[in-house]
């Protein structure tokens, strides 16, 4: 182990490098499909609805949810919320909201009112969709226990229509919501793609560097083929094409055309 790391030494920033890298495109390679499916179920099945506790809801709405609450659960619900009567305007969740009828806007959000809200807005929504009457509490909530899992999906489910009998625009939080979860992805892929480029040029390189040795005698075997390409096929050094070459009088010489290219110098 010591002789790894002392072999390793002179190059720990670039291994670190290396590594810190990989990570960083490795997680934004694991980060891109939760945003789809974030997309997917957030964006497109609850309307970019991403809370569990609404921000706002009408009276009416609100009375049919605290009645599966005592008394002074209510109070600690309504603590959170602020009354808004019917024809004002007012901003919800950086939108523009008229308000058609008396609402609650929500002022603080906390983990214990949202686990307050949590059972009430599964029972009203059960009630509604199922057409049961609201005084019929022990046959909501034994429907309710057959549901347990879902509880996130039918409040998301609710909120959304509250938010709609509320006056807000459904599209338009779902396309804000869609428009965001989509230039995040780009923002991730704009740093991962770069980052899996210069890992991959490392591999390559590294791959490169660890490749055997060339060896001189096979450098000479294809210099020897492609001379053979070239003049034709031979079956040795010894054969040659001769012709003659006249330098004006009586004497020739017998050129040799072997691989050297040098003249024989026999004269006829």
């Amino acid at each position: 182990m010591k002789l790894i790391f002392k072999y390793l030494k002179p190059y720990l920033f670039i291994v670190l490098t290396v590594v810190a890298l990989t990570f960083v495109q490795v997680q934004t390679e694991l980060t891109l499909p939760d945003y789809m499916s974030g997309i997917v179920t957030n964006g497109i099945q609850y309307g970019g609805v991403t809370e569990e506790m609404p921000h706002l809801i009408t009276a009416k709405d609100m009375d049919d949810v605290l009645s599966f609450l005592s008394e002074s659960e209510r109070e600690n619900v309504l603590a959170k919320y602020q009354r808004i009567k019917a024809g004002s305007k007012g901003q919800v969740d950086d939108m523009e909201v008229e308000f058609r009828e008396d609402v609650w806007l929500i002022n603080e959000e906390d983990e214990e009112t949202k686990a307050l809200l949590r059972e009430p807005l599964v029972y009203t929504y059960l009630a509604r969709v199922n057409h049961l009457s609201l005084d019929d509490a022990d046959a909501i909530k034994k429907l309710a226990a057959s549901y347990e899992d879902n509880y996130s999906g039918m409040i998301r489910f609710f909120i959304r229509d509250l938010y709609r009998n509320a006056g807000m625009a459904i599209d338009q939080i779902q396309n804000r919501f869609i428009l965001s979860s989509g230039m995040k992805m780009l923002g991730i892929a704009a740093i991962g793609v770069p980052l899996l480029h210069v890992v991959s040029d490392h591999q390559d390189r590294q791959r490169y560097h660890q490749s055997p040795a060339a060896d001189p005698d096979d450098d000479a075997d294809d210099a020897d083929v492609a001379d053979h390409g070239h003049h034709g096929s031979r079956q040795g050094p010894a054969l040659s094409e001769h012709f003659l070459a006249f330098d004006g009088g009586d004497r020739c010489h017998h050129l040799c055309d072997d691989r050297s290219g040098r003249l024989c110098g026999a004269e006829v």
